[in-house]
């Protein structure tokens, strides 16, 4: 059965605001994309972050479909950001790309989702299941897809990747961020095997700086995206991978957001 489904789309960052899946008006706190690469991060929903410079910026909004571009210039690289999101039948369909415009260095590339704690009463990854307990914690696995039961019924949420990218993985997380926010991200995330860099409180150091950095597999095992994996560390730190794009490069993301059965929203 077919829902009928539409959206209210901020019309500065392109972000949907509120999905309306037949009569139920869904709060949606996050939406579209991130990347970054360690050094500055750009998030679309802020059209900005942090040591970032948002270059162009260009928006176009129907009833059925969202399209946004945008240049940004992060502290190592220079990005065109490409998004289409789409309504069909009772699927978003999106399709997010981004290219590399000079030689430089990228850690991440993210399509992202923001329910509601009340709306979301468990969320699987990787038949794995989580209730919301405010941790803030990245339960995340190296799958493509995450189911969440709601009090609307149940939404999937899956993403592929058109090529192949050998310097990047495709992970999923789902993060329960305090004191309201499910926190649902598919990300391309830059592979072990590249360069690292340990991030300390504000600061952001490389092999240079930290020649221990070259310990790959100790430095993996025990601090590779630590603050991640237990947020409760009064500052940040923890080491990081990122990777080298050459200019042209491009990385892309297809997801989809399903509607697969309907119930009447009561909270």
């Amino acid at each position: 059965m077919n829902k009928s489904l539409n959206w209210k789309v901020n019309k500065e960052n392109g972000c949907v605001e509120i999905l309306r899946i037949d009569n139920n008006d869904i709060r949606i706190w996050g939406w579209g994309v991130e990347t970054a690469d360690r050094y500055s991060f750009f998030s679309q929903d802020k059209l900005g972050g942090i040591k970032v410079k948002l270059l162009d910026k260009k928006i176009e909004i129907t009833d059925e479909s969202i399209n946004s571009f945008f240049v940004v210039k992060l502290k190592k690289i220079l990005l065109k950001i490409t998004l289409e999101d789409k309504i069909e039948k009772s699927q978003i369909k999106r399709r997010y790309i981004l290219e590399s415009l000079t030689d430089g260095y990228l850690s991440d590339f993210v399509t992202r989702i923001v329910f509601d704690k009340k709306l979301v009463d468990k969320a699987n990854i990787g038949g794995r299941i989580f209730e919301f307990y405010g941790l803030n914690l990245y339960r995340q696995y190296p799958t493509n897809k995450v189911l969440l039961n709601t009090k609307l019924g149940d939404i999937e949420l899956v993403t592929k990747t058109p090529h192949y990218y050998s310097n990047f993985n495709l992970l999923s997380y789902v993060r329960d961020e305090p004191p309201n926010k499910w926190v649902i991200h598919h990300r391309l995330l830059s592979g072990c095997n590249q360069h690292l860099l340990l991030q300390f409180y504000k600061f952001v150091l490389n092999e240079k700086f930290c020649p221990f950095l070259r310990w790959k597999k100790f430095v993996e095992k025990f601090w590779l995206y630590s603050e991640e994996k237990n947020s409760r560390l009064p500052f940040t730190f923890q080491t990081a991978s990122y990777s080298f794009l050459s200019k042209g490069d491009k990385l892309e993301m297809l997801s989809s957001i399903i509607i697969k059965n309907n119930k009447k929203i009561e909270y």
